[in-house]
Formats: structure tokens, C-alpha cells, sequence
């Protein structure tokens, strides 16, 4: 579903408002999002070459941003391990255990086979 545009002036540069309305069950509601013009053309432009709406597109677009930035915290956080002596240790050991956790319990499964059954 379009998004409606209206264009305004704010401090002198001009910016697009689209209204971003629910295009498919489960969202709620609707709600204006003020970007530059710019910004509203290339959203257009790649929602329509991808036969998506400005919405949809936004919201694929915001879920890669909190992906990316949980993805970011991870490798943060594991660089701070290991540059830690002591942590990088610890973390060692503790991935030691649950590689000797999984290995025991693949060695406990059956043989898998291959042959499917004949009818």
C-alpha cells in the first residue's frame, strides 16, 4: 500500500512526511516518519523495484538495523573476553564442557540411515 506524501519546510530544509499505514494484519496502526526528500525518493525507488511498499520496506530496513546492532554488542563483548586473560580462560572451559556435552550426546544417538523405506 502507498504511503501518502506531503512535503513541508522545517528550518529551512524541506522534508518529506509519509504517512505509513498498515498494510498487512497484525500491524497496528499507523504513523508519520519525517525524512528528508532525499530520503523518501530512495525509499520509494527501492520499494517499487523490489514491488514492496515504503512500509514494508522500513520495516525490513529496521529489523536488519536491531539485528546488526545485537550482532555488534556480541562481537564487542567477545573481544572485551578475549582480550581478557583470565575471561578468554573461562570462556575456553566453558565451551570446552558444552563441546564434550554435544559430543556425548551424538555418540548416544542411533545410526542414521540412509535407505528410505520402500512401499
Amino acid at each position: 500500500m502507498p504511503a501518502e506524501q506531503n512535503t513541508t519546510t522545517r528550518r529551512g530544509r524541506a522534508v518529506a512526511a509519509a504517512t505509513v499505514r498498515a498494510a498487512r494484519p497484525g500491524r497496528r496502526g499507523s504513523t508519520t516518519v519525517r525524512v528528508s526528500q532525499r530520503t523518501h525518493q530512495v525509499l520509494s525507488e527501492l520499494a517499487a523495484q523490489h514491488g514492496r511498499s515504503v512500509s514494508d520496506l522500513l520495516d525490513e530496513l529496521a529489523e536488519k538495523a536491531r539485528r546488526q546492532h545485537i550482532l555488534d554488542q556480541s562481537a564487542a563483548r567477545m573481544a572485551e573476553i578475549m582480550a581478557d586473560p583470565e575471561e578468554r580462560r573461562s570462556y575456553m572451559h566453558e565451551l570446552s564442557l558444552s563441546e564434550l556435552a554435544a559430543a556425548e550426546a551424538i555418540g548416544q544417538e542411533p545410526p542414521y540411515n540412509n535407505e528410505r523405506p520402500r512401499a
